[in-house]
């Protein structure tokens, strides 16, 4: 059996049962193929089709000895941008840092607010550095 995932082999299986773990797609719908191949050479096939809703991030913060703690719920392999701003009044978000790749279910980046009173965090899942 092999599976394909909008197209894309994304795994064969010998055997009467298997089970792939589909993770990392983007929001959105995404069709899920299986086509298995018998002793004899037949072939068969089945389609799913799937829609991916955006994930909402768990997001945590406390304060550490040198700033603040932002934690947040992430997938392994994807990336991560953090921004803040400290106005809900202002527009325009500061990236902090680089983006992130996830490499367990949780990330955690530590901030210096500075003389700010206050500071509001964003987590954007995005395709890179």
């Amino acid at each position: 059996m092999e599976l394909f995932v909008d197209g894309v082999s994304a795994g064969t299986h010998s055997g009467d049962n298997a089970t792939w773990p589909v993770t990392g797609l983007s929001a959105g719908s995404h069709s899920l193929v299986v086509v298995a191949t018998d002793a004899s050479g037949t072939v068969a096939s089945s389609e799913i089709a799937v829609s991916v809703i955006a994930r909402e991030l768990a997001l945590g913060a406390a304060l550490v000895e040198d700033g603040v703690a932002v934690t947040w719920g992430t997938v392994a392999g994807l990336w991560y941008q953090v921004w803040h701003i400290d106005s809900l009044m202002e527009t325009n978000w500061t990236a902090l840092g680089e983006a992130q790749e996830a490499s367990l279910d949780v990330m955690t980046i530590t901030n210096d607010p500075g003389p700010a009173l206050q500071r509001f965090y964003r987590i954007e899942e995005t395709d890179g550095p």
